[in-house]
This record gives C-alpha cells, structure tokens and sequence, in this order.
C-alpha cells in the first residue's frame, strides 16, 4: 500500500513539472507590433523641427539662426487683440498671440534647431503704462556674441484702435541692455544683463526712450547713465517719421533731456547720411519755421535761443523726427 502510494505521489509531481516546462505559444504582440506605436515626444520634435528648419535654412551662427526665427515672427504672427492665445502650439496655428505667446513660439522655434532661449517675465513701459507697470514677456538668446535681448513681440507691429498694424522694427533684436531697460524691467535683475543693475524705484522714474536713438547715433550707456542721474526728467518726443529715417541721420549733438528752457542757448549738430540725396536738417517752433540751421558738408548746426514757450521740432528731409518742450 505505501508503495503504491509513492507511486502516485511520483507521478503527479512528474506530471506538474512537465506542465510547468511545456512551451505555450504565447502571442508576443509588442514585439510584432511595436512598429506600430506612436511615440508622441518623438512625433513632436519631429514636427518643430521640420517647422523651424525652413525659417533658419542657410544660417550659419547661433547670432543669424535668432535673427530669422525674430524676422519670421515679426513678419507673420499678429498681436491677439482678443488676449486670448497665450501658448506656442496655437500661436504658430493661428499666426497670432500676445506676448507671451510669441516669446514661447520663438523659444520653441530655437530649441529645435539647436539654439538656447529663455522667455523673460517682467513689466514694461508703454504710452499705456508710462509708470512701468504693464505685464509683459520678451526673450534672451545664447549666441556667439554672448546672451542677447530680443522683442518679437514689438517688432511685430503695434496696435491702435484695437486693432493690430504690421510694422517690421528691426531694433527690437539684440537690444543694447542698457536701452532694453528704459522700457523693460525684468523680474530676475540678471536678466537686465547690466554691470550694475537698476532698481525698480529707479525703472519707474525713466522716461519712455527705446532702443531705435541707438540707430541714430545715441550711446546707451550715456543715455542711461545721463538720466539715473537726473531721475524723473523726460527724454524728447521721438515720430514715427524717427523710425521711417533711420539710417538718413545721425543725431551728433541734441540734448537728451526733452524739455529746453527759455533764455538758453542750445547748440544742435545732426549729420545727414543722405546727402546726396538732397536730405536736409531743419526745424520749427509750433507755427514757426525755423531756417537758420549751418551746413558744411554732410554735418548741419544750428544754434538755438529759445525767446517764448513753444514745441521745438526737428525734421529730417520731410519727416518730423523730434521734439521739444521749451518751458520758463
């Protein structure tokens, strides 16, 4: 009996372990298959980089990969007056967004095609919010000339009326940091990308200068060092018809300051880069022309006395470029 016991005993553990070791054909579908997952990281950059890659085709540098991602958005992506379009994926869907999203879609932009950006957070200073405390973003970029500020945002254009105008400013690129910070105030002082810092207190007392006055001959060094130290005053009126003559003029000798004072002598110097053009230097006070300006060769000087209270003007060929207040 026991023997016959041990038998059976032999068998069913005989049996379990041939069982166990049998070779089922189990379906292996990851491996059959996995050619036919998606990968939605993958697919992605897949995706910006075949966006991007046409804008910087024939780019060389870090430095002209930046400019043609900036002039491709300032060429093609409206401001959303509606506020509503914040990100980069709609922005580049719809050619439109705030500032926020033009700062992301233009780092997006870089990350796929090999160049380091930053979205910078902070306030700013428009004709809106001359105190400085609109919300706004903007972009830093590693290049070879080290990191550089940049605006597509107001490159782009501006809006009036509420409705946005396309209107290419291409001073808005690789800003001199020590113009950037007239108009923009970051909330990390390193992003100011300033040997010495300023202070918000101080940002708030700036006037409203942007960085075209270094296209026509301005120091942005001097400038700001010239108004920290007299905080509060105010910079001259700069038209449009300042942008639309950049590169027919460069300004040698005004005064920053924009208010003149009666009973001073002021001595202006601005050269016209196209003379033989025909463009001239002039000026007026409100209802007055003014034709007493000196030319000797390309360089015009015109010494000014102010008598009375007026609006000081000074034109570039036909365009009004400035203007002063002139006050007892």
């Amino acid at each position: 009996m026991t023997t016959l016991r041990n038998s059976i005993l032999i068998c069913l553990v005989l049996f379990m372990v041939v069982s166990c070791t049998k070779n089922y054909d189990y379906p292996n579908d990851l491996e059959d298959h996995s050619d036919d997952i998606e990968n939605p990281v993958n697919d992605e950059y897949q995706i910006w980089k075949e966006r991007v890659m046409p804008i910087v085709e024939g780019c060389t540098t870090h430095y002209d990969k930046a400019k043609a991602i900036f002039d491709w958005e300032c060429a093609n992506i409206a401001y959303d007056v509606s506020y509503s379009i914040y990100k980069a994926e709609e922005c580049w869907n719809q050619r439109k967004g705030v500032c926020q999203a033009y700062s992301e879609l233009f780092v997006k932009l870089a990350a796929h095609c090999d160049l380091e950006a930053v979205v910078i957070s902070g306030k700013c200073r428009t004709l809106s919010h001359m105190d400085g405390d609109g919300d706004h973003a903007w972009v830093k970029v590693n290049t070879e000339k080290g990191w550089i500020l940049i605006d597509p945002t107001w490159g782009a254009g501006y809006v009036s009326g509420g409705e946005f105008t396309f209107y290419y400013k291409a001073y808005w690129f690789d800003v001199d940091p020590a113009l950037m910070i007239f108009t923009h105030f970051p909330d990390n002082y390193y992003d100011q990308r300033l040997q010495n810092p300023v202070t918000n207190e101080q940002f708030r007392s700036l006037p409203n200068v942007d960085p075209k006055v270094a296209f026509a001959g301005w120091n942005g060094h001097e400038v700001l060092g010239y108004f920290l130290n007299y905080l509060g005053e105010s910079a001259p009126t700069f038209y449009l018809g300042f942008t639309e003559s950049l590169g027919k003029f460069e300004l040698v000798q005004v005064p920053f300051n924009g208010k003149m004072k009666v009973g001073q002598t002021y001595t202006l110097k601005i050269r016209s880069l196209a003379i033989e053009e025909g463009v001239s230097i002039g000026s007026w006070e409100t209802n007055h022309y003014l034709v007493d300006w000196e030319q000797e060769g390309d360089l015009f000087t015109f010494v000014y006395s102010p008598e009375t209270e007026c609006e000081f003007h000074i034109a570039v060929g036909n365009n009004g470029i400035m203007k002063y207040d002139v006050t007892n």
